[in-house]
């Protein structure tokens, strides 16, 4: 007897500044480890993972982006295409990375024709480091409505804190974005 299906591969790109944690998150979410000394991400790290959402089975390619930007960059270009769906990582501790997110939304703007297709989420990572959010909800809720995305999770990689949350709501939004 079969428990689930698989119903399809889901390409994942995570992208955001440099040391805001993506890779902390993902292996985190794929290991349940954490590495205070992370080594930084030089150009793209690949990984895969299969799951079980809901009684459904996804093979998900998770596309781990270096914090640069780059002017027609090409890789980025290449990874972005088919794409299911986006985590866009800032650090709550540094404003700019937040600020930034703009930025990043404009670069995969330019590069996705039919943005819709994908679905994103938006992360504010290392919350562990404060009890104090820097970033205030209103800061929060305009640039959700400035990049037209509706989900929004404060994470910690180093405790582990609503990592799962992410990539299974990130999943939803894909399949309800895929109906």
């Amino acid at each position: 007897m079969r428990w689930c299906k698989i119903i399809k591969n889901l390409k994942i790109i995570i992208i955001g500044d440099g040391a805001v944690g993506k890779t902390s998150i993902l292996k985190r979410y794929m290991l349940n480890k954490f590495h205070e000394s992370q080594m930084i991400t030089v150009g793209v790290d690949y990984t895969v993972l299969t799951i079980k959402v809901d009684k459904n089975k996804y093979t998900l390619n998770f596309w781990d982006l270096c914090g640069a930007r780059y002017p027609n960059n090409k890789v980025l270009n290449t990874i972005l295409k088919k794409s299911s769906g986006c985590v866009l990582v800032y650090d709550i501790a540094r404003r700019e990375t937040f600020n930034n997110l703009i930025l990043w939304n404009n670069e995969i703007n330019k590069i996705i024709n039919n943005i819709e297709q994908i679905s994103f989420i938006v992360v504010g990572n290392k919350i562990d480091l404060s009890d104090d959010k820097p970033i205030d909800a209103e800061s929060i809720d305009n640039i959700l409505k400035t990049l037209n995305i509706g989900i929004h999770l404060f994470t910690s990689a180093k405790t582990g804190y609503n990592i799962e949350e992410v990539f299974t709501e990130l999943i939803h939004s894909i399949m309800k974005n895929n109906k």
